[in-house]
């Protein structure tokens, strides 16, 4: 789900954030052969495959091995991606000279870790033949030859968008915690815990270019926590405790199932992030827990199920078959790569129907402190004219 975090393309409509990549032939192998090569002389002539497209799909998270001949560059620098998960790449020469590594815990050398890829500027021409061995936890790889000054510049716009959404995210956290201070409201304090977790998730967008050391929790327990506390915001909101106890039970059950992977993936330490665990309870518990109780929700009478369901609807249309093809994904291979292309095509979909989850929970967060606001100001007045009444009887 690499759109779970809607506000990355918001970055490209800043002038300069879209860098031209240039079309990059190379040769790559992910055979048992190469798992177990060390180095580049260990490898046999035969058994590459060609790249011909800048994305290539990885069948395990084994070691691969890519190579890539100095005139493919053209005198562009060479990126691979992604670069917001641990992955271990290590550039050798022609002749078996380690020019270049990153290491998952944030060490490198010669190379430059940003928020849209790796880059290796200190590639050239006479280092002949370059081999690179690398070992991504995703399914899925892609090279390009970028320009350099064009991508740090891309670089640096999308990182400021990020660290400013990160702020909002952070402000927004902390006025939904002093209103539930103030008011006394669970949901307020619902809606901080998840704003906080955004925060959060565009830390770990950034960490990878941050001092090595300064590292962030593994995105997928974090995707687990958040799956908890939408569920939780999501039953505030439409008051299922009161309104339909049943379906309360229900979504409270989802919750806890999402509580207790969150649980299993901290106990494990090294999580990966293709695990088909997540995204199965993703489908068979979040969506349909959700999208069920608004449904009862709107039935019932209340005009707020029919948005909440709305919401969730949007975003099941939109990553729904992602989801499915990795979830059967160890079973069946279902490429869903021209449906997802068909979603962002029409006004990039994907990215409308995660844009309106934070705004829902924004708005929420008015209603209720200007709910809390008259509910103040009546029970004052009320006591005005008690104190007024008690007088006139003295």
């Amino acid at each position: 789900m690499k759109a779970w975090h809607w506000l990355t393309a918001l970055a490209l409509l800043m002038p300069g954030a879209a860098v031209q990549a240039a079309g990059l032939t190379f040769d790559y192998r992910c055979d048992a052969a190469a798992a177990a090569a060390t180095v580049p002389a260990a490898l046999s002539a035969d058994g590459w495959l060609k790249g011909s497209e800048d994305e290539i799909p990885l069948p395990s998270l084994a070691p691969c091995w890519l190579r890539v001949e100095p005139a493919a560059l053209a005198g562009r620098t060479l990126r691979i991606r992604p670069a917001n998960t641990p992955m271990a790449v290590t550039v050798y020469s022609q002749t078996g000279q380690v020019l270049a590594s990153v290491r998952p815990g944030g060490a490198r050398e010669q190379a430059i870790v940003g928020s849209t890829g790796i880059l290796f500027p200190t590639l050239r021409a006479e280092d002949g033949t370059i081999h690179l061995r690398v070992q991504p936890e995703t399914d899925w790889l892609e090279l390009a030859a970028v320009d350099l000054p064009a991508q740090m510049q891309a670089e640096h716009d999308r990182d400021f968008v990020r660290f400013a959404f990160g702020m909002l995210y952070a402000i927004f956290a902390v006025v939904a915690a002093v209103l539930g201070w103030r008011s006394g409201d669970r949901a307020q304090f619902v809606f901080a815990a998840v704003f906080a977790c955004f925060a959060i998730d565009e830390w770990i967008r950034l960490s990878a270019l941050l001092t090595p050391g300064i590292t962030a929790p593994p995105r997928e327990i974090l995707r687990s926590v958040l799956s908890v506390l939408n569920i939780l915001a999501t039953d505030q909101m439409l008051r299922l405790a009161e309104r339909a106890p049943r379906w309360h039970r229900v979504v409270q059950g989802a919750a806890a199932l999402f509580a207790l992977e969150a649980l299993r993936l901290l106990l494990r330490g090294n999580v990966p992030s293709n695990d088909h665990l997540l995204n199965a309870l993703v489908l068979l518990a979040f969506w349909p827990a959700l999208i069920g109780a608004a449904w009862r929700v709107w039935r019932l009478g209340y005009g707020v199920g029919l948005l909440i369901g709305a919401v969730w609807v949007f975003g099941a249309i939109a990553f729904l078959p992602g989801v499915l093809a990795d979830v059967l994904e160890p079973w069946i291979a279902l490429d869903v790569s021209a449906y997802q292309a068909l979603m962002s095509r029409y006004w990039d979909f994907p990215l409308l129907a995660w844009a309106a989850l934070p705004l829902v929970y924004i708005g929420n967060m008015g209603w209720r402190a200007r709910e809390y606001v008259r509910s103040a100001r009546r029970e004052r007045e009320a006591r005005i004219a008690a104190d007024a009444a008690n007088q006139a009887k003295s």
